[in-house]
């Protein structure tokens, strides 16, 4: 398995009410997913810990995404059930295997390896009874 090592400088701006420091030593082992927006798998040796890192591309007007906005500003909520961003960046220049640059916001959110809630109903097909909902919606 390739992995490729990206920098990460620590002037970017980071959630500060959920982490004052993103680890330094973030690899991005695999592709997870190709939809609208591309999510890498990365990993922390420092945290020993895996993320999952969402990339929002700044468009030719040089603005940053609405949607990145919107997933930013749910940094500050506290459930166990819900996922949300760890560490983000407005901004960070990126350069791809092929060598095409370009910048872009970047989340990073903790790992769900079993998949989400949407996976589960629509992919798997799970049918949810009383205890699942109790249990996910506690």
């Amino acid at each position: 398995m390739s992995t490729h090592k990206i920098s990460i400088k620590p002037s970017q701006k980071l959630c500060p009410e959920i982490h004052s420091q993103k680890p330094d030593d973030l690899t991005i082992l695999k592709l997870i997913s190709k939809a609208k927006f591309t999510v890498f798998l990365a990993h922390s040796e420092e945290e020993d810990n895996y993320y999952a890192m969402k990339i929002f591309p700044i468009n030719r007007k040089d603005s940053i995404n609405p949607l990145y906005l919107c997933e930013k500003s749910t940094a500050g909520l506290k459930h166990k059930n819900i996922i949300v961003p760890r560490y983000t960046e407005d901004r960070m220049n990126i350069r791809s295997l092929d060598g095409f640059k370009f910048q872009a916001s970047v989340t990073y959110m903790e790992y769900a390896p079993y998949g989400t809630l949407y996976d589960l109903i629509k992919v798997k097909k799970v049918v949810l009874n009383d205890l699942l909902v109790r249990t996910f919606f506690h």
